[in-house]
């Protein structure tokens, strides 16, 4: 199996014409997952992949841990792991898993996105930079900080994502 390395596959889209969007927790096809963010050779050989093995043989695999692993899903449709899961991504494509559960992440490519969608995220994000702007004036125990914080959480957490992803279910794109 030739594993690929999730940082050089991700060069290819840093160039402003991708918009990733968190899917939250779906269902993977491991066959699709072709990179990892640790050395193969390592995750293939290391105490925690031994660990795993022995687990999955003694419990059999368990999606209770979908959370700790992190794929990109790229516009081919295949995967990267980042940060986390390499392990349990080598595992599952090594047993041949029809199906796991992950944390996903996908990029699209901007253009897909109406201007009213982009015009709202980037009016979101200058609000955030206005917070972040305010909060450098303001005292860290001010009951005012940690409103604006509240707020700027809210805004790079949540409504931004959202709004990307409300767009994708509207076009039945997701």
């Amino acid at each position: 199996m030739i594993w690929k390395d999730s940082d050089e596959i991700l060069k290819h889209y840093k160039n402003g014409q991708f918009q990733g969007v968190n899917l939250g927790i779906t269902d993977v096809n491991p066959k699709f997952i072709i990179g990892l963010c640790i050395n193969p050779k390592i995750v293939a050989t290391d105490w925690k992949m031994e660990n795993l093995k022995k687990a999955v043989e003694l419990n059999g695999w368990d999606d209770q841990y979908a959370n700790s692993i992190s794929l990109i899903q790229l516009p081919t449709g295949e995967y990267v792991v980042t940060p986390g899961g390499n392990h349990m991504a080598m595992l599952s494509k090594q047993l041949g898993m029809a199906s796991i559960k992950a944390k996903v992440y996908r990029l699209f490519p901007i253009n897909i996105f109406p201007s009213n969608i982009l015009n709202t995220v980037q009016s979101l994000q200058k609000e955030a930079e206005r917070i972040q702007s305010d909060l450098s004036t303001l005292g860290p125990e001010s009951e005012e900080a940690y409103d604006l914080i509240n707020r700027l959480d809210k805004i790079q957490l949540e409504e931004i994502n959202q709004t990307f992803l409300d767009y994708l279910i509207l076009e039945k794109l997701i």
